[in-house]
């Protein structure tokens, strides 16, 4: 890395969301969608809170405990479906990051508990 003394690291590992890109309003998006079909508006507020950085088989266990709510496998499925083509047509890299990441002279890797 240019500007700095000292060894260079033998690796980077970025976490993803929030900073190589920032999927989660995506997700939660998509997530408050899903609940409204089946019958569970919630205020993005409370879904944000209650949901945000969680794993997919925690949101669902959540929402049963705490919500009644079951979503079926077919709930769930449409739901990926729904998120992977949002990814894909609106999921950008944060600012900056492709430069910071061209600048690195060591490996990196990408950690990402999706």
């Amino acid at each position: 890395m240019t500007g700095r003394s000292g060894p260079s690291p033998g690796l980077v590992i970025f976490d993803c969301d929030g900073v190589l890109v920032d999927s989660e309003p995506i997700g939660l998006a998509i997530l408050l969608h899903t609940l409204a079909e089946a019958g569970l508006p919630l205020d993005p507020a409370v879904a944000q809170d209650r949901f945000l950085g969680r794993s997919l088989a925690s949101t669902v266990a959540i929402l049963a405990a705490d919500f009644g709510l079951l979503l079926d496998d077919a709930a769930l499925g449409a739901m990926r479906a729904r998120l992977y083509d949002a990814f894909r047509a609106e999921l950008r890299p944060i600012p900056g990051v492709a430069e910071t990441l061209q600048r690195l002279d060591c490996p990196v890797c990408v950690a990402y508990s999706s």
